[in-house]
């Protein structure tokens, strides 16, 4: 997209479901990683070290199946090629080291914490007793949430990132000012193709 001052990243990798034996261990090593935390690993990096960026995030989006984790950002066009870097480094990191213990601490604590919030309305319990109907999840699910997040323990954390998070399987979207970007991305290192389209170019079909 011409004109553009910033860059819109998204970088992706696949996700875990919600029935998946690893997700409450994954969800706490992302809550380290790049979740809301101002703490978060992805956060004092992109903003509170460099200012690159009001905020960076990373999330997984779950269903029965495993749908997509993704960690974003919006730097300026002068920021994008840096912090594109910057956070396939801290990926591949985080994938080989797994965290600490005393991020795991403060994260299961964290999580436990929040989980009040997703029961503390009768809207919200219907929503969790529909969402439980149509994803086709036991009855119960998020009754029992807090217990799963319990039941964690550091070195389950740890073993599920290094079963389940790739860092040499990713995927990079960018909204951007194509001639400020391209260079950099072609010449920096892990990146296999760079695949170009405007920004009001419909997608074509794809078969899985």
């Amino acid at each position: 997209k011409p004109d553009r001052s910033q860059s819109q990243v998204i970088i992706g990798a696949r996700g875990v479901g919600f029935l998946d034996p690893d997700y409450p261990a994954l969800a706490i090593a992302n809550h380290v990683f790049g979740g809301g935390s101002f703490s978060a690993r992805l956060m004092h990096e992109v903003r509170a070290k460099r200012g690159w960026r009001y905020g960076a995030y990373s999330s997984f989006r779950s269903a029965k199946k495993p749908l997509y984790f993704a960690m974003q950002t919006i730097p300026s066009n002068k920021d994008t090629a840096p912090a594109i870097e910057l956070m396939l480094k801290l990926f591949a990191d985080y994938a080989k080291k797994g965290i600490t213990k005393a991020e795991f601490d403060f994260a299961k604590k964290s999580l436990i914490n929040q989980s009040a919030f997703m029961q503390d309305t009768m809207r919200k319990r219907l929503d969790n007793k529909v969402s439980e109907e149509i994803l086709g999840l036991p009855k119960g699910f998020y009754d029992k949430y807090v217990d799963r997040f319990r039941a964690v323990s550091f070195a389950k954390v740890n073993t599920a990132i290094k079963r389940k998070i790739d860092a040499n399987n990713l995927f990079i979207l960018v909204l951007c000012t194509a001639d400020s970007l391209r260079n950099d991305l072609k010449k920096m290192p892990g990146i296999s193709a760079v695949v170009e389209k405007k920004f009001n170019e419909e997608p074509r079909e794809r078969q899985f």
